[in-house]
């Protein structure tokens, strides 16, 4: 039996609700996605590695996909690869019938939201958004907003219409019409509704010193004390602990809000990227730019 393979993409961008989609997609009983791996990320090669886990090889790749039975629409969910200017190529190589799916919202809300993340996680050792920017070379925050250019190449690359955009605005005001359109686009039953709760929301930082030793964690503590820990331990009792590190290091404060002038010449900056978006989509979204 031939192997399957995924035949819809969801690309990005991060923080516009792609795992939300996921979690809804995912729910619909004629599509199959990955139930443990939303992002494996195989067609990004120059996807940053330190946060992500990354499926380099094609048989793990296709393994996440086996469950799927006969009939259902396949897709997987990498918000890498609408950045990435490999991806899109490497994808139509690999199934040039495939559909893409695109997420996008204002590259300032955008932008901070990913920030915010990365400093959930652990993984952003800069405390404020601004000195964060500035360090390009630690984590390339501004090449995720390049979305007129992005959008533009999977245009070009796989035909205007085999792409969706999705623009966030349309999923706040109304998410269950967004959510059909969606589904028509990949042919399968439009009238299924899942669960709209959201998923993969921001949270503040309590203890960033703890976050950041669970995403980098040290050679002696992943090889030894950590695998250790899981073999004396029942798995119920290491999910719990796990729940009481995350529950002491997470905060319940609200999210501070984007400083005005940083949003400011964030809108300014990537104002040129959301006029030609607009001239893609026929749609004015210079608004998220003033």
């Amino acid at each position: 039996m031939s192997k399957r393979i995924p035949d819809f993409f969801l690309v990005g961008a991060p923080r516009c609700g792609t795992t939300s989609m996921y979690e809804y997609l995912k729910a619909h009983p004629q599509i199959f996605m990955p139930e443990k791996v939303k992002e494996p990320h195989y067609f990004a090669p120059d996807a940053e590695s330190k946060t992500i886990r990354r499926y380099d090889d094609l048989d793990a790749y296709l393994a996440l996909f086996a469950p799927a039975q006969d009939g259902q629409r396949i897709g997987e969910a990498s918000t890498h690869y609408l950045a990435s200017p490999h991806a899109a190529r490497a994808i139509h190589d690999f199934n040039p019938q495939a559909r893409i799916l695109v997420m996008l919202r204002p590259p300032a809300d955008m932008l901070y939201s990913l920030y915010l993340h990365r400093r959930q996680f652990g993984t952003e050792v800069n405390s404020t958004f601004e000195a964060a920017l500035k360090a390009e070379a630690t984590f390339p925050y501004r090449k995720f907003a390049h979305y007129g250019t992005q959008v533009g190449h999977y245009f070009e690359v796989f035909g205007r219409e085999a792409v969706h955009v999705v623009v966030f605005d349309d999923l706040k005001a109304d998410i269950g019409t967004t959510y059909r359109q969606i589904l028509e686009f990949l042919d399968v039953d439009a009238d299924f509704q899942p669960d709209f709760s959201p998923a993969n929301e921001s949270r503040s930082v309590r203890l960033p010193a703890v976050r950041h030793f669970i995403a980098h964690p040290p050679v002696w503590y992943r090889d030894f004390v950590k695998p250790a820990a899981q073999r004396l331990l029942s798995p119920q009792r290491w999910a719990k602990l796990k729940a009481g590190v995350d529950a002491l290091s997470w905060g319940n404060a609200p999210r501070p809000p984007l400083n005005p002038e940083t949003r400011r010449a964030l809108q300014q900056e990537f104002l040129p990227e959301i006029e030609y978006l607009s001239d893609l989509l026929g749609r004015d979204l210079t608004h998220w730019c003033k």
